[in-house]
C-alpha cells in the first residue's frame, strides 16, 4: 500500500501493525480484531463486517478483511510483479494463467484509478493551503 506523504507511513503495514514495539504503526489486538486480520484466526475476529473504510481514494473496498493482509497474499503479488512486468513490456507471448491476466487488468484499473484520486487530492491540498 502506498505511503502517505506527510507521515511516511504505509497504512496497513502488517510489520509495524503487529509489532508492540515499532516506533509508529502498533495496533492493538481488539482493532486489528475489528478489522478482520487475515493474520488472525476467524474466531478471534469481531462480529460483523470489517471495520474499515469503505473506499481507498475513490476505488470502492468491499472485502471482509484487512487490506494490509490482502495484498501480501501470493497471487496478489505475483499480480502486481506481472504488471510491473507488463509495464516494462516484458511479456514474451508465454500464455499467463486467466486469473494473472484479470488480475493484471483489475490491478492497472486500480492503480491508475488511485493516481487519479491521489493527483487530485495533491491539487486541493495546494490549493486549500494557497
Amino acid at each position: 500500500m502506498c505511503k502517505d506523504e506527510d507521515t511516511g507511513r504505509a497504512p496497513f503495514d502488517c510489520g509495524s501493525c503487529m509489532d508492540p514495539g515499532a516506533d509508529v504503526g502498533y495496533v492493538e489486538e481488539r482493532v486489528r480484531a475489528s478489522w478482520h486480520c487475515g493474520w488472525m484466526p476467524k474466531e478471534d475476529w469481531a462480529p460483523g463486517k470489517a471495520d474499515l473504510p469503505e473506499a481507498f481514494g475513490n476505488t470502492p473496498y468491499d472485502c471482509d478483511v484487512c487490506p494490509g493482509w490482502l495484498v501480501r497474499q501470493p497471487i496478489v503479488t505475483e499480480i502486481m510483479q506481472a504488471h510491473a512486468l507488463a509495464k516494462l513490456h516484458l511479456f514474451n507471448g508465454d500464455e499467463a494463467a486467466e486469473v494473472v491476466v484479470e488480475g493484471v487488468g483489475e490491478a492497472s484499473r486500480s492503480i491508475e484509478a488511485y493516481q487519479a484520486w491521489a493527483m487530485a487530492e495533491a491539487k486541493r491540498k495546494r490549493e486549500s493551503n494557497g
